[in-house]
């Protein structure tokens, strides 16, 4: 169970890098990434209580 919580995390990290390195070459997007951490924070939050 907890190698499959890593992998969640892993992958869930390397989307958000790769979300904030496209966001970065885009103009005036700054609120969009803010809005896509925000949703992926909360994905994160909702999987891991559904672990426990």
């Amino acid at each position: 169970m907890s190698l499959c919580r890593r992998g969640r995390t892993i992958v869930a990290a390397h989307m958000r890098v790769s979300v904030i390195s496209w966001a970065t070459t885009q103009p005036d997007v700054n609120q969009a990434v803010e809005a896509i951490i925000g949703a992926w924070r909360r994905v994160a939050a909702n999987a891991l209580s559904l672990v426990r």
